[in-house]
């Protein structure tokens, strides 16, 4: 039987990660406003990746970060970097699963906690 929360869940997080690295962070739009969006990209991302969680509430969400890896491949470098920073996008994701799985956990941990606390 298909949970079509967590599918609808999925669907909207690998869209939103999409959008994210091909809208923001592979475009030359961040150039002259680096602190903006490095403030307001880690929210982002940290409501995307809580909000992951919740919304699927089954710890096989933490696998679904792996989707966001994959997807970020094609990307490349985002244009940026400087010239002696070649790092890809996907190997940022990569480092920052350090971060994200943690917080997916969280909120997979508050959906399952959640009626546990309504019903006390």
């Amino acid at each position: 039987m298909i949970d079509h929360r967590a599918a609808v869940g999925v669907a909207s997080y690998v869209a939103l990660t999409a959008a994210w690295i091909y809208g923001v962070e592979n475009t030359s739009v961040r150039l002259g406003h680096e602190d903006l969006a490095n403030g307001s990209e880690i929210a982002f991302f940290a409501a995307l990746q809580i909000g992951l969680g919740i919304v699927v509430g089954r710890w096989w969400a933490l696998l679904v970060y792996g989707l966001a890896i994959v997807v970020s491949i094609p990307a490349g470098r985002p244009p940026w970097l400087y010239h002696d920073q070649p790092a890809p996008l996907w190997r940022t994701l990569l480092y920052a699963a350090v971060l994200a799985l943690p917080l997916i956990a969280l909120g997979v941990a508050l959906r399952r906690l959640g009626p546990r606390v309504r019903a006390a």
